[in-house]
């Protein structure tokens, strides 16, 4: 089997004049980047809930309490220090699992 060599490909260069076509699409994306950096929405959309579109919650009295306690209990203590799952997996034990 004779293998032929592969056929010139032509690559566009920076100097090669766009097509009308691909010109107008770069342009009108060029604008639209400029409008909205980093997003890919045209406009902002009300909230579903009618509400103003932040975080929010409605409680009955009677769930406050719960609600209050559970926060308290589950609030994190920054000066713990608990071993972690690849502190248990290593053969060298912490100082302050020694007891």
């Amino acid at each position: 089997m004779l293998l032929q060599p592969m056929p010139a490909v032509h690559m566009p260069k920076a100097t090669d004049t766009p097509t009308r076509s691909r010109a107008r699409h770069e342009t009108r994306d060029i604008g639209r980047r400029a409008r909205h950096p980093g997003t890919t929405h045209e406009a902002a959309e009300p909230a579903v809930d009618g509400g103003a579109g932040t975080a929010s919650v409605g409680l009955e009295a009677q769930q406050e309490p719960a609600v209050t306690a559970m926060a308290t209990r589950l609030r994190s203590d920054p000066s713990s220090d608990p071993t972690t799952g690849a502190e248990l997996g290593s053969e060298v034990p912490r100082s302050n699992d020694l007891g």
